[in-house]
């Protein structure tokens, strides 16, 4: 976009400065010719008017008011500047064809460059509206893939959440279980313990019976 707006403003530049060298030319030329004209036409009033001075002290010898006689020299002299107009007029004609036919290409040209940019603006806007439809399709792809995965995330987090609340009420029933099998077995122990003192207590009341029926039993066979 930015390459076909530097290209129709540098042909137009060109041709704005093309067309203004050739109206310049021509203006340059037809003021020039207008100079010389100027000047040659003072010159040719002077000589005319001397021509006129002696043409009336001509007539005044002789009765001829309609003719007027100007100098060959005077007279080929007009012929070349009328000569030299006409060219010069051509040329401004085919200067101003030339300008015409410039400022036609121009035109053309601008109009091809304003159609092509607008094909292309065009073209861009329509590349610009597949690339976003493609990349909202994308996206809305990948969101429903989130979306999905997020789901299956939240459902193995609850299976794992029960399994997890199913093992804990497990373990708490194992130490529940734990607890009161050694309370059990700590009841059992004291009981035991208990029992040993009370045989200990037995035995050594029986050894003490024993060694004092073994001293009288000693003392007698004597």
């Amino acid at each position: 976009m930015e390459s076909s707006k530097k290209i129709v403003k540098y042909i137009s530049d060109s041709l704005s400065n093309m067309s203004t060298m050739i109206f310049n030319s021509s203006s340059d030329d037809i003021e020039l010719n207008d100079i010389k004209t100027y000047k040659d036409d003072t010159s040719l009033k002077d000589d005319t008017s001397k021509t006129n001075d002696t043409s009336l002290e001509w007539s005044k010898d002789n009765v001829c008011d309609e003719t007027i006689i100007i100098k060959k020299s005077d007279y080929d002299r007009v012929l070349s500047e009328l000569s030299f107009s006409r060219m010069q007029n051509n040329n401004y004609k085919i200067k101003e064809r030339e300008y015409t036919r410039l400022r036609n290409d121009y035109d053309k040209t601008l109009t091809l460059l304003t159609n092509s940019q607008h094909i292309n603006n065009n073209i861009i806007e329509d590349n610009d509206l597949d690339r976003l439809r493609s990349t909202e399709l994308r996206l809305k792809s990948h969101i429903k893939a989130l979306k999905k995965d997020l789901f299956e995330s939240e459902q193995r987090s609850d299976a794992f959440k029960c399994i997890a609340q199913s093992e804990m009420e497990n373990m708490r029933e194992e130490i529940r279980r734990l607890e009161r099998q050694n309370n059990q077995e700590r009841e059992e122990k004291e009981k035991l313990e208990s029992k040993i003192k009370r045989l200990e207590d037995i035995l050594q009341n029986r050894c003490e019976e024993n060694i004092e029926l073994l001293e009288y039993c000693k003392y007698l066979m004597k």
